[in-house]
């Protein structure tokens, strides 16, 4: 009872509730991210109903909501796509809007089911959920969400309080989807085809801007510790849970105070970006010729010949525009840090959210500029939604994929990153771009690091503490000139449906002899 495999001429999705989890644990499919996130927090909503005890929105929210029903769309990708049913939308428009195309394409999938598979599915949920998941089933239909107020409450819900460490229900894997609630709730809205205009919209993602800087303000709180209490430590949701020990969350990692009870941190931010112990990720002797991995990085792609157009190449699924990556970022005369790199190699690479997030130099020379640059947060690929039912070439995954895995050379280009330049004579110049995938909306490059064009150059260790990323798990690249770095074999020949972790510090490249 714990296996459904499930094949359809246009969705294949392997339902398997031991198994649910993606590659780097905290990315989830649609319908895993409806079943096992998105039904549990309204199953909440129902009950708190029942009580009569109809959730306040936060001022954020609240304001959110306002301006979604009082603001006209003018995006003109976005407009043009909403006309044919609403002749003057506005961004609460979209948002039902999105609702309605996700629960179309979510439904899809739930139809493709044998009956015998979803009474499967419902007698599981049922076990776990109670009879109330039977409100959720409408004429035998399933659904994302029921309308705009419950996209807001559920909102709400989230930015009230911190990640919890997921045990899902429905598995007795340790670890499922980690740290990221916005993009268990996300992952089927951004995966529509009303979700691929509305999240690129600049207006509507000033909105959620203002949404994850009031939820990382509340992160950076004490009120955010309750999953850290080692006098509750079994509760569900906790990270200092047994489950939470055996799936390695505190491995390595240092634990400031452990007479206290909440281990030394003062925020659950604090937590998040906690350090490791001496010595545990040990950075290569000094030498010019060598590159380190400057985070923890599970390898998800290579690109031996990287593209300087601007154009939609990525909807290709493997190559890069270099002119967007890096922005018009230019050198102090004017010179396009693009132009550097044309036909050269990337590495890309990603870390869950139980991983370090700190960000370290990746060789020994000198910084000659950084700069963060904002993106849109919850946008992926139209090539690989569900929509198009399209598997690239390669990528290894369903097609029920959660949009942001298959999505991540596009987000290099899209979301909020922070991008190094660093250069030797051995190496040449090599880029560092570390990329907020989804609520991972906070990159911070370190005071100490941050080089405008104008600056004088920095010296660097290998190791040297550069930034880190606050909240979620998240993507980065390294970009190295044509002919300067010959990339170790795990770097190069990469296989997706592998998540070996290669930790901070490991050598991936050497200067071309």
């Amino acid at each position: 009872m714990s296996y459904i495999k499930v094949n359809h001429p246009q969705i294949q999705i392997d339902i398997d509730v031991d198994r649910l989890h993606q590659q780097g644990f905290w990315i989830p499919n649609r319908l895993w991210a409806t079943t096992n996130y998105v039904f549990p927090e309204r199953v909440k909503r129902i009950e708190l109903q029942k009580n009569a005890q109809f959730p306040v929105l936060s001022p954020a929210v609240q304001d959110f909501k306002d301006w979604a029903n009082q603001t006209l769309v003018t995006d003109t990708d976005l407009k043009n796509f909403l006309t044919a049913n609403y002749p003057t939308p506005t961004y609460l428009d979209a948002i039902n809007a999105m609702i309605l195309d996700a629960n179309a394409s979510i439904n899809a999938v739930y139809q493709s089911l044998t009956f015998h598979q979803r009474m499967l599915l419902i007698f599981n949920m049922t076990e776990v959920y109670g009879d109330t998941i039977t409100q959720l089933l409408n004429n035998n239909q399933i659904e994302w969400l029921e309308d705009s107020d419950e996209f807001f409450d559920l909102i709400n819900a989230i930015i009230t309080n911190s990640p919890q460490f997921n045990y899902v229900p429905l598995s007795s894997t340790p670890i499922a989807q980690v740290g990221t609630p916005f993009n268990g709730l996300m992952a089927v809205g951004m995966g529509s085809e009303t979700g691929y205009f509305l999240l690129k919209d600049q207006a509507f993602n000033r909105q959620l801007f203002s949404i994850l800087d009031a939820w990382h303000t509340y992160l950076g709180s004490t009120d955010s510790l309750t999953y850290l209490d080692t006098e509750n430590a079994q509760q569900p949701g906790s990270w200092v849970s047994s489950q939470a020990y055996n799936a390695g969350v505190w491995k390595d990692f240092v634990i400031p105070n452990r007479q206290d009870r909440y281990l030394g941190f003062s925020s659950w931010t604090d937590f998040f970006t906690r350090t490791f112990q001496a010595g545990t990720r040990p950075f290569p002797p000094k030498s010019d010729s060598v590159v380190a991995i400057g985070c923890e990085t599970t390898p998800w792609i290579y690109d031996a010949n990287i593209s300087p157009e601007k154009n939609a190449l990525w909807i290709k699924g493997n190559v890069y525009s270099l002119a967007d990556i890096f922005n018009g970022m230019s050198d102090a005369q004017g010179n396009l840090w693009a132009d550097k790199f044309v036909n050269g190699q990337s590495y890309q690479g990603f870390l869950s959210a139980t991983h370090y997030h700190r960000w370290h130099a990746p060789i020994y020379g000198q910084l000659i500029q950084s700069q963060v640059f904002n993106g849109a947060y919850y946008n992926g690929s139209d090539e690989f939604g569900v929509t198009y039912f399209s598997e690239p070439e390669g990528f290894g995954e369903t097609t029920d994929t959660w949009l942001g895995t298959a999505s991540q050379q596009y987000l290099a280009q899209t979301a909020a990153r922070a991008i190094y330049i660093f250069h030797n004579d051995s190496v040449g110049y090599v880029a560092m771009i570390c990329i907020g995938m989804v609520e991972v909306s906070s990159v911070n490059i370190d005071p100490g690091f941050q080089i405008s064009a104008s600056d004088q150059p920095k010296d660097v260790d290998a190791g040297d503490e550069i930034g880190m990323f606050q909240f979620g798990g998240s993507t980065h690249m390294l970009i190295f000139e044509n002919g300067k770095v010959n990339l170790e074999q795990w770097a190069t020949d990469i296989n997706q449906n592998n998540s070996t972790v290669h930790n901070l510090g490991s050598t991936i490249g050497h200067a071309v002899s």
